[in-house]
């Protein structure tokens, strides 16, 4: 009975453990040769944990130029299972390392390189590095489009653990981008034939120790399920799988079962379960942008759907805040590949003719202008997305004018909804020498009782709170009045200084008060 540990406890999702997989089956395989091979053998098999020993020391220093030096040794006098492995672990590092055009090169010389020894196994672990680069680099159809040209290397049946682990890894991530795309048949297609592949493993005496294949196989399933209309059986499917998660691993190890729990609660009505689902997934891609995104898009329409709408606008600026600073990273990392060429490019021109030192500066200047319209074209995406978010604003200010104004005076509220509505009537937040013992006073309450129901309630402190009064009366001031100074509604609201009116603006709307001014003006002349 054979034991694997998945790596989708790690984020790269597979990738080592399909390395240590090959590795380990051709050390069992090295040992039916004859002793020159075995010699032979087991000087790659020396070399490719050497180089997955430099990947899991690097530690964050670039350890890639060291691990070139390996692969390159091992080129001409290789056997193949090793020489690939060490190359799977030379792309994951240049991409690590932030070297984005050098990996994807890479990548593409190991996909010529394994058809022209025939490896299918190898030519689709390559389109999957492809494809996690693009996923990461925020273009999921690309992405796509790789993972689905290197299943389709692979064979359709097996019971081969190397090609099994492959394949289960690759038609994990077709799954991923068509959930992150929204193509439900897609979604259906690939999660099927994943819970085909475990099955078939299964049937033979296989077992997985975490518990990971199968859950996600029946998440799989569950999710098919529900997309055709049959809670009942998804609700069953996932049911099963719950019995089987090992509490001991984190929840990205399952990351499937919350995604589709949290889908059918949803369906179910269980609105706050499903948004329970959501924020496990949210805590555990705290570390993994790229998955985080996705979570917090579907939070968001989960509020949106459920007429939470205060909630779907503050998931929506987190949203906005992440993909505008994952598409600034990007660019600068792009950047800085673009400053690596251009100086190797230097470099090379004074050993060439002044033809070729013009040729040269030509394509730099043209790739640099590239990545000015680029980024050019990102700020321009971000206004529309932060104007959008302002007409979400005015919509929202809207329908709690018209609920305040339908709503009997004489119907008692929470003490949050009274501390809520004498803050807005009465402006208390305009003292700002307001503190606990003021508000607690307000609503009856002592301090700690206060900051216990504030905390509970808003997620928030004291301070917090007041503040978050503060910042929203000092959007519909600008709004109402966009020519106002600053200073002066910073003087009026109480915060003090301009300085301290701009910091917490920033913080809960994502942009400083005269962006807001010059966005909610664009908003209105659309």
């Amino acid at each position: 009975m054979v034991s694997l540990t998945p790596t989708s406890l790690f984020i790269r999702r597979l990738s080592n453990f399909a390395i240590f997989l090959i590795i380990a089956v051709a050390a069992v395989c090295a040992g039916c040769s004859d002793d020159n091979q075995d010699g032979r053998e087991g000087e790659s098999l020396r070399r490719a944990l050497g180089v997955q020993r430099l990947r899991n020391l690097a530690d964050g220093r670039e350890v890639s130029g060291q691990i070139a030096v390996i692969v390159d040794s091992m080129r001409q006098t290789r056997h193949d299972i090793y020489y690939f492995s060490a190359v799977n672990v030379l792309i994951d590092q240049l991409f690590t390392e932030g070297k984005f055009a050098m990996a994807d090169s890479l990548a593409s010389e190991m996909i010529h390189e394994a058809a022209q020894e025939s490896d299918s196994v190898a030519q689709a672990i390559a389109h999957r590095i492809r494809g996690q680069m693009f996923y990461k680099l925020s273009r999921q159809q690309k992405a796509y489009d790789e993972f689905r040209q290197g299943r389709s290397l692979l064979p359709d049946s097996t019971t081969d653990l190397q090609v099994f682990s492959n394949t289960a890894s690759i038609e994990e991530w077709i799954w991923i981008c068509a959930h992150a795309l929204n193509d439900t048949a897609g979604m259906n297609r690939y999660g099927a034939m994943y819970a085909e592949s475990v099955a078939r493993m299964m049937e033979t005496g296989w077992r997985d120790s975490t518990a990971h294949f199968p859950v996600t196989a029946l998440a799989f399933e569950a999710s098919r399920s529900l997309s055709e209309g049959d809670p009942v059986t998804a609700r069953h499917k996932l049911t099963l799988a719950s019995g089987m998660i090992d509490k001991k691993y984190p929840a990205n190890a399952y990351e499937h079962f919350y995604e589709v729990r949290s889908r059918l609660n949803a369906a179910s009505g269980n609105i706050d379960e499903a948004v329970a689902d959501i924020d496990t997934l949210i805590a555990a891609y705290s570390s993994f942008p790229w998955f985080l995104r996705i979570a917090l898009r579907d939070k968001a329409n989960l509020l949106a759907g459920a007429d939470r709408n205060e909630e779907a606008v503050a998931i929506m600026s987190r949203l906005i805040m992440l993909n505008d600073s994952l598409n600034s990273e990007q660019t600068d990392r792009q950047l800085s590949d673009l400053t690596t060429l251009y100086r190797s490019e230097l470099d090379r021109e004074h050993r060439n003719s002044e033809r070729l030192k013009t040729i040269s500066l030509i394509v730099i200047i043209a790739l640099l202008t590239v990545m000015l319209v680029i980024s050019f074209i990102n700020v321009r995406r971000q206004r529309r997305k932060n104007i959008i978010l302002i007409e979400r604003m005015r919509d929202f200010d809207k329908q709690r004018v018209a609920c305040r104004d339908d709503k009997q005076p004489s119907t008692p509220g929470s003490v949050m909804e009274l501390l809520d509505r004498k803050m807005l009537t009465d402006r208390h937040f305009t003292n700002p020498a307001l503190g606990r013992k003021e508000l607690a006073a307000m609503v009856g309450l002592t301090p700690d009782e206060l900051g216990a129901m504030i905390k509970a309630e808003r997620g928030q402190t004291v301070v917090g709170y007041i503040n978050a009064c503060r910042a929203e009366e000092a959007r519909r001031i600008l709004e109402a009045a966009p020519d106002t100074a600053i200073a002066t509604i910073a003087a009026d609201l109480g915060f003090g200084t301009p300085r301290t009116m701009q910091r917490v603006f920033h913080m809960h709307f994502g942009m400083s008060p005269t962006q807001f001014k010059e966005l909610s003006k664009e908003s209105r002349n659309r």
